[in-house]
């Protein structure tokens, strides 16, 4: 399964790239809203994992776009506050993962997100 993961943070996106190959999961990496874009449309990724504050961008805003084009990628949002993770579950998503992310919770979260898995909430 292909995995996008969307964050500002260099550091953050290496070692989540790390974690997702670990789980036998094809890991790209974004850092910002542009090469979000670019990597979508190239890849058509099975996941999206996108922090909330990307930068200057909104990272909720660009998934609700990137949802709109008919995919049927499933999103799931990264945050480290809660006023965060309640803004993107009343956005509609159902996946929100609280930082810091261990591999324990990244491994169920994608095991839920493959075709025929649950969709896990956190």
């Amino acid at each position: 399964m292909e995995v996008l993961i969307a964050d500002d943070e260099p550091v953050l996106r290496r070692v989540l790239a790390r974690m997702v190959e670990r789980l036998g999961h094809r890991a790209l990496t974004a850092g910002d809203g542009r090469s979000l874009t670019e990597a979508f449309a190239r890849v058509k990724p099975a996941v999206v994992l996108c922090d909330v504050n990307f930068g200057a961008e909104d990272g909720i805003a660009l998934c609700l776009d990137l949802k709109e084009s008919g995919t049927r990628a499933v999103f799931a949002i990264m945050t480290g506050d809660a006023d965060s993770a309640a803004r993107a579950r009343s956005a509609g998503f159902e996946t929100v993962l609280l930082k810091p992310i261990t591999p324990q919770q990244l491994g169920e979260t994608l095991t839920g997100l493959e075709p025929g898995g649950r969709h896990p909430h956190s």
